[in-house]
């Protein structure tokens, strides 16, 4: 195992791992990842810069490096505004859902665009296209908080597979 606290039958170890092998993340300690720790704005905002700007990343102290990265994370528009002024705060998986498909450059389309669709919050859309693509089970709420080992494996799962999201046939129409 690569950290004592992820051993190979977690089911965030695939995404632990890809993280740590691609510069992602680099854990908490010499040997830890604290995969079950919720995970904050200020360290999914330099988990996705690691993973898009690695060329961009300040050499600085974890916190300015933290800081810089909620800024650039902002500024590509993979986090709010909000975001930014609460960089420590803990996220749940609607808001890093829709941050990650952001950042994946996967559009996310209103469900009331689709036949029979109706109209959703912003993070039950994400959710919505989070599990039609697996990329977290039928009962996650939106509202839940993720952890570490969650983020790397959204991570992962987006890294690794093809995704795709069928415009509506509506989509048309409401531009």
């Amino acid at each position: 195992s690569v950290f004592r606290d992820v051993e190979p039958a977690s089911p965030w170890y695939d995404g632990v791992v890809f993280a740590v092998e691609h510069g992602i993340s680099q854990g908490t300690g010499e040997d830890t990842f604290s995969p079950d720790d919720p995970i904050t704005i200020r360290q999914w905002a330099v988990m996705l810069c690691r993973t898009y700007h690695p060329e961009a990343l300040p050499t600085a102290s974890y916190e300015s490096l933290g800081d810089a990265c909620v800024r650039q994370c902002y500024r590509e528009g993979w986090v709010t505004e909000s975001a930014v002024l609460s960089r420590d705060s803990r996220m749940c998986r609607g808001a890093l859902l829709q941050s990650a498909l952001a950042a994946a450059d996967i559009p996310v389309y209103d469900y009331s665009l689709y036949p029979g669709g109706s109209k959703l919050s912003a993070y039950d859309n994400v959710l919505r296209i989070g599990i039609e693509s697996g990329l977290c089970q039928p009962e996650s709420g939106a509202l839940d908080l993720m952890t570490r080992g969650d983020a790397a494996q959204v991570l992962y799962q987006l890294l690794t597979n093809e995704y795709e999201v069928e415009a509506p046939p509506l989509a048309a129409a409401a531009f």
